[in-house]
């Protein structure tokens, strides 16, 4: 989605009369869980907050509806509603919230909204991580290492979502350097038989070492992904092979497929990747 940018006085004017408005939105949604998955430990790192129609419409039904006009509710509207859910489903691992740099006028006046809900709802506020939608063009990379500062600076977790498939890729990480990477499913599908994608990945892996960022590897749906990616030291999974979004609750993932801690011990047999 790209949509277009506006001036900072344009922006603030109207990003603040959004954020007071509850009826800057003229349609209503809510929101999904799914897992993020810390295989080492054996143990739900994360729950991702994808948005969903209240009548399990795709997000993409819902964010064709966003335009200039209510970008900045939506962005609000998303933060308040994963941290209320994810309050009444008492969520005790990190939440992943996604979020729009160009709704972010002002990084300290737009979390204002974050916070004040996160205490309402008494939730954490150092157990929220915000995800960067990395194919959404930003036209202002100095804005974007505000927003990332300003957030770091206030306790949040930040990570780069869908990394590899938008618009900047490494480029950003000389702007700003993000806690997580999230790698785009286009890298980790099938990478257990392709040798070209095994190549990026631990390229990627390597320059998130040195940066001292830790990988999550997404859209995982094969025991072979998995384990090839998990010879290259990573940890951290998301996909259809623990559990789709759960709509307005929190996925069971089973547990021949990850065993939490107190559960079955996993096998110790890991598939080679083929190079």
């Amino acid at each position: 989605m790209q949509l277009n940018p506006q001036s900072p006085t344009l922006m603030s004017n109207i990003g603040c009369r959004a954020c007071t408005d509850e009826n800057a939105l003229d349609f209503d949604f809510t929101m999904a869980f799914q897992p993020i998955i810390d295989f080492q430990n054996k143990e739900i790192f994360a729950q991702e907050a994808l948005v969903r129609g209240l009548n399990r419409e795709s997000a993409g039904e819902i964010i064709s509806k966003v335009n200039n006009e209510n970008l900045y509710k939506f962005d609000q509207m998303c933060r308040v509603k994963a941290v209320r859910l994810a309050s009444k489903l008492k969520i005790n691992s990190f939440l992943s919230i996604n979020f729009l740099p160009n709704a972010v006028y002002r990084p300290e006046n737009c979390l204002r909204t974050t916070i004040k809900a996160a205490n309402e709802f008494n939730f954490p506020l150092d157990k929220i991580i915000f995800e960067i939608t990395e194919v959404e063009k930003v036209s202002d990379n100095s804005h974007l290492k505000n927003i990332v500062t300003e957030y770091q600076r206030q306790g949040f977790k930040t990570a780069i979502d869908d990394f590899g498939a938008g618009y900047s890729g490494l480029n950003l990480l000389s702007v700003f350097q993000p806690d997580f990477l999230k790698l785009d499913m286009e890298l980790t599908r099938d990478v257990d038989a392709n040798y070209i994608k095994q190549t990026i990945v631990k390229a990627i892996i390597q320059v998130a070492q040195d940066l001292g960022i830790s990988i999550i590897a997404e859209g995982i749906e094969t025991k072979n992904e998995l384990d090839c990616l998990q010879s290259f030291g990573i940890n951290l999974f998301q996909g259809y092979y623990f559990a789709k979004p759960a709509f307005e609750s929190l996925a069971e993932i089973p547990s021949d497929i990850f065993p939490l801690n107190g559960q079955m011990e996993i096998s110790n047999e890991r598939l080679v990747c083929v190079e």
